[in-house]
C-alpha cells in the first residue's frame, strides 16, 4: 500500500516533471525487488526456519477447573535478524470465555525486535466440562516496510480437559485442619469423635463421657482412664449420579449435573480420608458407568476421570436400571447416595418402586437440587393474568416435588432438596451420621 501510494503521487507529477515517468518505473522495479526479497528471502521457510520467520508456542495447563479463570500465554519468537510486525488471532472454543471482550484482545498486533521474544497473555474461564481443543492461532507476519506478509496457522494446537472445580475439596481440607467445618455446614464431631471400634486408652478429660471410663485400667493406674473409640473403617459408600435430561437445568452458572458431580467428588474425598471405600455409578436410561468401591489415594482421581466429561443425555432416567445394576454388582451392605432430581410424583413413585431392590440390603439416601427460579416465581405476587398463571404453575411444580420427596422418605430412604452449593455438605453429613449411628 505504501508503494502504490508513492507511485500514484509520482504519476500525478508526470505532466509537470518530464522525468517523472522514468522515476515511477524505477520505483515500481524497486518495489518488486523488495517484495521478492521480503517474501522469498525473509518470510519463506528455510532449513534454519522450517516454520517461517517466527515460532509460536502456547502455554496452557493440561487440566482446567470448571468456572475458574486461567491464564494462557502465547510466546512469539522472532528468528530473523530484522524486526517484524505480527498480527495474531486466536480461535477459541465457545466454552472458553475471555476475561475481557474478545474484540479487545484480538487481533493483537505486536512488533518484535530482531531475534526477540514477546509474550501475549490473556485469561479465560471454562464454562463446560470435558475435553477441549484449541487450534493454533492465525498469524500475519511482515517486515517493517509492509510490502509482503505471510499468513498461516501456527502449528501449536493445545488439548486440555476441563474438570469439576476442586475448590470444595481444598476448602474442606483447610477447614478440617482448623476444626471449623461448621463454616460450610458439615458437622463432623459425632462421626469422627466416637465410633464402635476400640482405638486406645488415655487419661480422662472433663468433657469425656463417663460411660467410656475403663474402670479396670483406672484401678491399675490409680487415675481415671478413658477408652477412645473410632468409627469402623472399610465401609462402602456408593454415589449414583443421574446424567439424564432433568439434570440440564442451570442455576447460578452450574447445571444440576455439575452440582451433583462436585458433591460426589467432595464426598469421595471425605470417604477415602475416613478410611472407607468409595464407589460410583452414572446412569440415565441405563447404567452407563460403574466404579466398584475402593480406597486409597487413586480413588478420587479415578472418580474425577470418570466424571469430568459426563454430559446429560436427552433421555429420562431409569431408576430400575440404576437400582438393579447396583444391586447386582454390590453385594456388600453400603450407603447408596442418589444425586438426582424428582420433578413430579410420577418420578417419585418410580424411584420408590425401584428403591425396594436396594433397601433389602443397603442404606439409601436421595439428594436433589432446588430450582431457584421456580422458588422465586412461586413467591412473586402476581400483577396480571400471565403472572398469576406462572405463579400457580410454579407452586404446583413445587408441590409435586414435595410430594415426591415425601413418598421417598415414607418408603424408608433419606431424601432432601438443597439450594445450589449445599449439596456436598448435606451428603457428607448424611455419611458421617450413618457412621456414628452404626447404620452401615
Amino acid at each position: 500500500m505504501i508503494v502504490t501510494g508513492t507511485l500514484v503521487g509520482v504519476a500525478a507529477l508526470e505532466p509537470v516533471a518530464p522525468g517523472a515517468g522514468v522515476l515511477a518505473l524505477l520505483l515500481q522495479v524497486a518495489a518488486v525487488v523488495l517484495l521478492l526479497v521480503e517474501s522469498r528471502l525473509f518470510l519463506a521457510n528455510t532449513r534454519d526456519r522450517p516454520h517461517g520467520p517466527i515460532d509460536v508456542e502456547r502455554s496452557v495447563s493440561r487440566t482446567l477447573d470448571l468456572g475458574e479463570s486461567v491464564e494462557i500465554t502465547l510466546r512469539v519468537r522472532n528468528r530473523l535478524g530484522l524486526p517484524v510486525r505480527v498480527r495474531i488471532v486466536e480461535n477459541l472454543p465457545e466454552s472458553l470465555v475471555t476475561g475481557v471482550p474478545y474484540a479487545e484482545l484480538f487481533p493483537a498486533t505486536i512488533r518484535i525486535p530482531a531475534l526477540g521474544v514477546i509474550d501475549v497473555r490473556y485469561e479465560v474461564t471454562p464454562g463446560e466440562r470435558g475435553r477441549i481443543e484449541i487450534p493454533g492461532p492465525w498469524v500475519r507476519v511482515g517486515l517493517a516496510t509492509g510490502l509482503a506478509e505471510r499468513r498461516e496457522r501456527a502449528p501449536c494446537q493445545s488439548v486440555a480437559r476441563v474438570v469439576p472445580a476442586l475448590a470444595g475439596i481444598v476448602r474442606y481440607d483447610t477447614l478440617r485442619r482448623s476444626r471449623n467445618l461448621a463454616a460450610i455446614g458439615i458437622h463432623a464431631g459425632r462421626g469422627f469423635q466416637r465410633g464402635r471400634e476400640f482405638d486406645r486408652l488415655r487419661d480422662y478429660h472433663v468433657d469425656d463421657d463417663y460411660r467410656d471410663v475403663d474402670w479396670k485400667a483406672t484401678a491399675r493406674r490409680g487415675r481415671p482412664i478413658t477408652r477412645i473409640f473410632r468409627p469402623e473403617r472399610s465401609q462402602d459408600v456408593i454415589v449414583a449420579v443421574d446424567a439424564s435430561r432433568v439434570m440440564t437445568a442451570r442455576s447460578e452458572g452450574l447445571s444440576k449435573l455439575d452440582e451433583a458431580i462436585n458433591a460426589a467428588l467432595v464426598l469421595a474425598h471425605v470417604v477415602v480420608k475416613g478410611g472407607d471405600r468409595f464407589g460410583l455409578a452414572i446412569f440415565d436410561a441405563k447404567l452407563r458407568t460403574w466404579m466398584a468401591p475402593s480406597s486409597g489415594a487413586r480413588t478420587v482421581s479415578a472418580a474425577l476421570d470418570a466424571l469430568y466429561d459426563v454430559a446429560p443425555s436427552p433421555f429420562d432416567a431409569s431408576f430400575a436400571a440404576a437400582c438393579t445394576g447396583i444391586a447386582a454388582r454390590q453385594t456388600r451392605r453400603a450407603l447408596v447416595v442418589f444425586m438426582t432430581d424428582l420433578p413430579d410424583s410420577v418420578a417419585g413413585d418410580d424411584f420408590v418402586r425401584c428403591m425396594s431392590i436396594l433397601r433389602q440390603r443397603h442404606l439409601v439416601a436421595c439428594f436433589t437440587t432446588a430450582d431457584r427460579k421456580v422458588l422465586e416465581l412461586a413467591a412473586t405476587p402476581p400483577t396480571g393474568r400471565r403472572e398469576l398463571a406462572r405463579t400457580l404453575a410454579a407452586a404446583e411444580l413445587l408441590d409435586e416435588k414435595r410430594n415426591a420427596r415425601r413418598r421417598v422418605a415414607d418408603a424408608g430412604a433419606y431424601c432432601a432438596e438443597l439450594p445450589p452449593g449445599e449439596l456436598a455438605a448435606s451428603a457428607v453429613n448424611r455419611y458421617l451420621d450413618a457412621k456414628s449411628r452404626g447404620l452401615l
